[in-house]
């Protein structure tokens, strides 16, 4: 049977109060075309808790529970976070941090980082959570901005050539950068959070082609700034994805090392002195 959006929407929220404080969450195996969702089975699965992740009572970060696609190996393609189906709604730092990147990839993903000051005893690494996808020009707060939990970052979008949706990821390793493997299962820091997986075609929601794990590949707000957004925009939509490098964008602008540094990391680090009482970066 079909159900309206409305209809989706109280199934949804009954749901969610019948089991909020189990630490169950329910997975509902859909289809989904032009944003309508077939309701196909509804089974309750037990999310395991581990305890350090789940004590750190971290916010979901944005207004659905929509799991558009899981964490892990689907065949040979391994994703790094889940897939969150929202469009055009608040996305929110899931705990307090410091950005270390605001701005785009090359392949158009707007997106924002944070570094938490948590270590993880499992690597004594710091915890970084990521959100792909945003809108465009909608962050909130630039490189180096200390920011509270739950505080509007940005706005979700599908920038990237995507469906609409919120891709957000953790890794223990300090990277801002992760590759395939180097993140880990979001869902064990939520284990009382109710959640709906809702399996989507390829037609309504595109998969990402760009693997998002290059500093070579990313173009920060603060550097955009000091460029000019104009003159960054026609650069950039003027070369094809492949040529949208950072060296590439040092030749074009004239600039240094030194100068990005200054604009990213260094503000990084200051901000980090001052909140955490070290720095990473």
């Amino acid at each position: 049977m079909k159900l309206s959006k409305g209809k989706m929407l109280l199934a949804s929220l009954s749901l969610s109060l019948c089991i909020v404080g189990s630490g169950t969450a329910l997975a509902v195996d859909n289809s989904s075309q032009a944003g309508e969702f077939t309701a196909a089975s509804v089974t309750a699965q037990a999310v395991s808790p581990n305890s350090f992740y789940a004590g750190l009572n971290w916010s979901w970060p944005t207004d659905s529970t929509t799991i558009t696609d899981g964490f892990g190996y689907t065949g040979s393609r391994f994703h790094k976070g889940v897939d969150i189906g929202v469009k055009l709604v608040p996305v929110r730092s899931a705990a307090a941090g410091v950005i270390i990147q605001s701005g785009a990839y090359s392949d158009g993903t707007q997106a924002v980082t944070i570094r938490h000051n948590t270590t993880d005893p499992a690597t004594n690494k710091k915890l970084v959570t990521r959100y792909l996808h945003l809108k465009a020009s909608s962050q909130v707060y630039a490189t180096g901005t200390h920011i509270g939990q739950y505080v509007q970052i940005a706005t979700s979008g599908n920038t990237g050539n995507v469906g609409y949706h919120l891709h957000f990821d953790v890794n223990n390793l300090d990277l801002t950068y992760p590759a395939d493997n180097q993140t880990i299962d979001p869902m064990p820091f939520y284990p009382t959070v109710p959640h709906f997986t809702a399996k989507s075609n390829e037609s309504a929601q595109k998969q990402e082609a760009h693997s998002h794990d290059n500093l070579g590949d990313f173009f920060d707000n603060n550097v955009i700034h000091a460029i000019g957004k104009d003159k960054f925009y026609k650069w950039f939509n003027a070369t094809k994805v492949e040529d949208r490098t950072l060296e590439n964008l040092k030749k074009e602008f004239n600039l240094t090392d030194s100068k990005i540094n200054e604009l990213t990391v260094d503000k990084v680090r200051e901000a980090e002195l001052k909140y955490f009482g070290e720095a990473t970066e």
